[in-house]
């Protein structure tokens, strides 16, 4: 388990990475031929097999980082000595080599919502830490106290000592996170001013629109195995009957309570609350139930909580996940209620496909220390495959949690994975073969055209990891795009035109010119192949699944009034 006691660098997030983590990395690029490019050792011929068995972090001599045994052609061992630094932006590793002054890029986009470029410091370990490589970084809050104005926006509070900074990554472990208890201290603060501070630089409670009283604090800290967030406020009761009564104060009581599932780190939230007296205690029932909602919706980004306020005390689990969007991981936070999945729906934008996702007028509370935990850090990308792009990624699988008043840190192994993200197309054209589909062909945003058997298009849809149930990212934006991994893109099309025999829709044409029979384009969308915008998919019980328009006000737009064909 990680003493806590040894985060002391007074950055707000310290991220250490063993030598583990860097031969699996420096493995998986390897493999890849970008670590070792042929013909890059002098005598050695470019076939020849050469495997790295082993990564020490040196610290002699000075210049230099790490030390890379590898074995060349089964029976020649080599040394290779690299020295490693972050680029300017923090985003990329640079592992400048020994052999032939060869310098290797290495993405490394691990920490999102930074104040800046972190720094990088090579720490000693002892008899029970290991020598790592530590990134100490600020995230992007404003950590000013509370009684204090924020700095502007920008600008932010400086903190953080490298030098005193020392190794707490266990011995046999690859990889560890911390966040002392001063961190959750400056959340609190940064939750203060820019979550429940208005315009005018009031702090309305619960907000502007719903003033009902004045936020007077709030706090963070660790004790008992919870990440406890107080809120105090202070509620206007204005009323004949009970105006001479003082106004109450209320305190809400939020808990994140961490756990790991299968190396995945969860936290369960639990919230109670505190009144000053007894007597008003069933009139503010209700606005205190919609209070505790509405906190609870801060915290996960959406107004779920809302939905609970008639059981306020209803468990939310988030689950720390990622998504890649692009080249980048992004934190996601997956929301459940008593272990239910929220629903979730697909809408088309632009022709790609989002998943759409409920969002709350506020920005939510800051979680940035979930955004913080690199649960993977993509190393690699290439596109094999025009549909579909490959990222082979350093996962963590996290087994053990250290939580006390010194602070919060996560600890494990890693490996590496591939995952594949399907690049943005549509489907232009088909063949048959006896009047049965055989062929899609699907044109890309760069204007490349790749045809796949229907089988092949089935079993790549068959093996993509569907999304889960709600997606709850950190992104201003309503909508957030998020295809489904793997090597299939889902594809948005457009019904322009029908065809019927007697009274039955049998045939669709598509904007981009394809014609396909319902029954085909039935089969692809609950396959995840495709989508129709602002249309229906039926699966009666006792008949023929068939499309139909979303119920409005109008019949103009209906699937069936679209020109015959």
């Amino acid at each position: 388990m990680i003493d806590t006691t040894r985060i002391t660098s007074d950055f707000d997030i310290e991220f250490q990475l063993g030598s583990g983590w860097f031969l699996t990395a420096l493995r998986g690029l390897h493999e890849r031929g970008l670590l070792i490019p042929p013909g890059s050792i002098p005598f050695i011929s470019e076939d020849a097999v050469i495997t790295i068995d082993f990564v020490d972090i040196i610290f002699n001599p000075p210049d230099r980082d790490l030390n890379i045994d590898i074995t060349i052609g089964g029976i020649l061992p080599l040394s290779i000595q690299a020295s490693i630094s972050l680029s300017d932006d923090g985003k990329e590793f640079i592992l400048d080599t020994s052999l032939n002054d060869l310098s290797t890029r290495v993405p490394f986009d691990a920490l999102s919502g930074l104040a800046g470029t972190p720094e990088i410091v090579k720490l000693r370990g002892n008899d029970e830490h290991e020598n790592v490589i530590a990134i100490l970084a600020n995230m992007d809050i404003r950590a000013s106290k509370q009684e204090d104005d924020p700095l502007p926006s920008g600008q932010h509070l400086p903190r953080g000592n490298a030098q005193i900074a020392q190794s707490f990554l266990p011995l046999g472990k690859h990889v560890a996170l911390g966040i002392a208890d001063s961190t959750l201290s400056r959340f609190a603060n940064d939750i203060w001013h820019s979550q429940l501070t208005d315009d005018d630089g009031n702090h309305p409670f619960p907000d502007k629109d719903n003033d009902q009283g004045d936020w007077k604090s709030v706090s963070m800290s660790i004790s008992d195995g919870k990440i406890r967030a107080i809120l105090k406020a202070k509620a206007k009761i204005d009323s004949p009957v009970i105006d001479i009564i003082p106004d109450p104060n209320i305190d809400i009581i939020v808990d994140l309570i961490p756990k790991l599932d299968n190396g995945k780190l969860t936290f369960e939230i639990q919230t109670d609350t505190n009144i000053d007296f007894g007597i008003l205690g069933d009139l503010l029932a209700a606005i205190v139930g919609g209070i505790i909602g509405f906190v609870i919706g801060l915290f996960t980004g959406n107004p779920i909580g809302g939905a609970i306020a008639g059981a306020a005390i209803g468990i939310i689990v988030l689950e720390v996940g990622e998504v890649i969007i692009g080249n980048v991981i992004a934190r996601e936070i997956q929301s459940r209620i008593d272990g239910k999945p929220l629903t979730q729906f697909y809408s088309c934008k632009n022709d790609v496909i989002h998943l759409a996702t409920e969002k709350d007028q506020g920005q939510g509370l800051n979680l940035g220390f979930l955004d913080s935990l690199p649960t993977s850090i993509p190393i690699f990308f290439d596109n094999p495959d025009p549909l579909y792009q490959r990222t082979v990624l350093v996962t963590t699988d996290f087994d053990a949690i250290s939580i006390n008043g010194n602070g919060f840190a996560v600890e494990g192994l890693i490996n590496t994975t591939e995952r594949y993200t399907p690049e943005n197309a549509t489907i232009i054209g088909k063949s048959r073969q006896q009047d049965n589909l055989s062929t899609l062909t699907y044109r890309t945003s760069e204007g490349i055209d790749v045809n796949l058997t229907l089988n092949t298009v089935l079993q790549r849809a068959s093996t993509d990891e569907i999304p889960e149930p709600l997606k709850v990212l950190s992104s201003t934006e309503e909508l957030v795009e998020h295809k489904k991994d793997g090597k299939i893109p889902v594809a948005c099309m457009h019904p322009v035109a029908i065809h019927r025999e007697d009274t039955i829709i049998t045939d669709i044409r598509f904007n981009t010119g394809l014609e396909l029979k319902t029954s085909e384009t039935i089969l692809l969308q609950d396959a995840g192949a495709l989508i129709l915008p602002n249309l229906q998919l039926i699966h009666p019980s006792n008949g023929n699944p068939y499309y139909r328009s979303k119920a409005d006000d109008t019949t103009e737009n209906n699937f069936e009034n679209l020109p015959e064909f």
